[in-house]
């Protein structure tokens, strides 16, 4: 059977293409194309699917199977870069919001005066005095009882225009003269000096800290003053009053 020619098969590969050859004519025809390249692509020219040996269908198979796979993998791939992507953007935005919202601008009364009174607990505080210098900015207000009180707000790490409430000293009489004060971790100090409705008779006051002594004026009555003191080893300080001669 082996030995049928070329002329044979050919004849009887549009009985095979219509399906309607004998088992025994199909056997020796795919036995024939398998060793015939000449009768295999009369097959192919004919549109009909030629069974593979099993040699070669496995062969195939594992190249569609990895063909499969590597298209598998990279739309996995395309949809993880998405997914990390859109949590990133998430986060982002999480965070951006976040700092917006619990943050103000410097001009913003109505936001320092509610950060002021939610984080001291004291209500009807109203700002009357702001200053800034570098990262941090102060604002003194008094309350409906006339006491007075001290908020510090430090520049906000994203947003360089708006300020986040860091901490306060709270009810300081009218007429005194008081200070906060933080010592950083390098050892430097912020001082922060205030005082409101002063005696006409105060032109300033005095301090010393590190061994330095400070003079500052007092104008309007008021004092909102900001110091830096590098290198402090006592960050507590006393406020005199100099008065008139």
């Amino acid at each position: 059977m082996n030995n049928v020619s070329c002329e044979v098969i050919q004849d009887l590969l549009p009985l095979y293409c219509d399906g309607v050859c004998s088992e025994e004519s199909r056997k020796i025809i795919l036995a024939h194309v398998q060793t015939c390249e000449k009768c295999k692509e009369e097959l192919r020219v004919l549109n009909l699917s030629v069974d593979i040996p099993e040699e070669t269908t496995e062969v195939e198979a594992a190249a569609a199977a990895s063909k499969a796979w590597k298209k598998n993998k990279s739309k996995a791939f395309h949809k993880g870069l998405i997914l990390a992507v859109l949590f990133v953007v998430i986060a982002m935005a999480v965070l951006l919001g976040s700092h917006y919202m619990q943050t103000c601008s410097a001009d913003d009364m109505v936001a320092l005066e509610y950060q002021l009174e939610e984080y001291s607990e004291i209500e009807n505080i109203e700002i009357q005095n702001i200053a800034q210098k570098g990262d941090y900015l102060a604002a003194s207000g008094c309350d409906d009882s006339g006491l007075w009180h001290l908020g510090i707000y430090t520049r906000d790490d994203i947003f360089s225009d708006r300020w986040r409430f860091c901490g306060s000293l709270n009810k300081v009489k009218a007429g005194k003269l008081a200070n906060w004060n933080y010592k950083t971790d390098t050892g430097d100090t912020i001082l922060v000096c205030f005082g409101a409705e002063l005696s006409d008779s105060i032109e300033g006051y005095t301090f010393t800290n590190s061994g330095v002594t400070y003079i500052c004026p007092v104008e309007e009555n008021a004092v909102l003053d900001f110091f830096f003191i590098p290198d402090a080893y006592d960050s507590r300080t006393h406020l005199e009053p100099i008065n008139r001669p």
